[in-house]
């Protein structure tokens, strides 16, 4: 069996780093040189309008595929159907196999009101908890992870963050579905740092950010 070789990166906030493009030549020309097999870009790459167009053309042209994770941004003034159509994606979140590994890529941009379970963006600024990973999709992992192949899950907000409305806040539900079950690794971004917990076995990895910056920083 040989050995899978992937690259990933995250939050390169193309609208507001000055050398987006730049940085995603970059990063692009790294994995053409370490010859990965995919990419996952886990969420935030840019605003999915048609300013940024010549990025997604940019990643056609690199000739290795590329896996897109929702993030907050990529939704925070527009419908999810929008984002899927700018990303080329059919399903919010997906799964797809490679070798004897699945790899799965979750959608954490939700929010739980009284009423239910809902996609960003939260318009009215309606009381929710978020983000959130909503029942059916908490079924759909089940189900991924039935079978005991081994599996690496991708996410834009982290799944172990404590901090409230930064890491999910139904966390421990996702946990729990981990559990006995062949999770080798999760990757996440949103945090712009790097960070890496162990909970039950399975290592959770965040990774820092691909534009260096962060909205919250002292400087």
């Amino acid at each position: 069996e040989r050995m899978i070789r992937f690259l990933v990166f995250g939050d390169l906030h193309m609208e507001d780093c000055v050398d987006g493009m730049e940085r995603l030549e970059r990063i692009l020309n790294h994995a053409k040189e370490e010859q990965v097999d995919f990419i996952v870009s886990l969420g935030d790459l840019c605003f999915p309008t048609e300013d940024h167009i010549p990025a997604l053309e940019l990643i056609r042209s690199c000739g290795i595929p590329m896996y897109h994770t929702i993030g907050n941004h990529d939704v925070q003034d527009w419908e999810i159907e929008q984002s899927l159509q700018f990303l080329g994606k059919e399903k919010p979140y997906e799964a797809f196999e490679m070798g004897e590994y699945r790899f799965i890529i979750l959608d954490t941009c939700y929010w739980k009101s009284e009423t239910g379970e809902y996609h960003f963006p939260n318009k009215q600024r309606i009381p929710s908890m978020y983000p959130w990973v909503p029942t059916e999709q908490q079924h759909w992992l089940e189900e991924q992870l039935s079978d005991g192949k081994k599996c690496i899950v991708f996410s834009h907000m982290s799944l172990v963050n404590p901090f409230m409305r930064r890491g999910i806040a139904n966390k421990e539900d996702i946990q729990r579905i981990f559990e006995g079950k062949n999770v080798l690794l999760c990757m996440n971004g949103h945090d712009h740092g790097s960070d890496l917990k162990w909970i039950n076995g399975v290592p959770y990895y965040t990774v820092s950010s691909a534009s260096q910056f962060c909205w919250w920083s002292a400087d």
